[in-house]
């Protein structure tokens, strides 16, 4: 069932402030990460599994690391998929700290580019990957394995979030 847009914001509003005067904004949380693997074409891929995990040990928010299907060579890019925080944990910057430890992870791999699909209307999503350093270039200027990710999924009405990872200079 869809609520009007002012009961939500109210909602939102008081669930901020019941956070903010019991204590529970300002919990630590911790990023765990877990190996796994997916299937592609006959081919076994790598994945990494990213959790905010409370101090209660409950899952807050999760999002995957999935090494690219079509690289140019080894560890060109990475994809982010399924950023999702749970209702109830929303508000608190568990997206952004979770996108911000999965990068942290793929500068440590090596990869040179990590890639986001995110929908056209998911304006939330694009303000939080564009505050982590995600730009979204126009259809145009996507690269031959960016087209090639959006056509394997099967994606309609979707945005392309890019990320360059920066390489020391030696």
């Amino acid at each position: 069932m869809k609520y009007p847009k002012k009961i939500r914001q109210l909602f939102d509003s008081l669930l901020y402030f019941y956070y903010k005067l019991t204590g529970i904004y300002n919990q630590k949380t911790l990023i765990k990460s877990i190996r796994s693997e997916v299937a592609f074409e006959g081919r076994i891929l790598a994945q990494r599994d990213f959790f905010a995990i409370s101090k209660r040990n409950k899952t807050m928010a999760e999002g995957y690391v999935m090494v690219g299907r079509f690289q140019e060579y080894k560890y060109h890019y990475c994809i982010f998929n399924g950023t999702e925080v749970k209702p109830l944990y929303r508000r608190r910057q568990l997206g952004h700290k979770l996108v911000l430890a999965r990068l942290r992870f793929c500068e440590k791999e090596g990869f040179d580019y990590v890639i986001v699909p995110v929908k056209a209307t998911n304006l939330a999503s694009q303000a939080m990957l564009r505050k982590s350093g995600f730009r979204f270039p126009a259809i145009k200027d996507w690269s031959k394995w960016m087209h090639a990710e959006v056509d394997y999924l099967k994606l309609d009405n979707y945005l392309m979030g890019v990320y360059e990872i920066k390489k020391p200079v030696r």
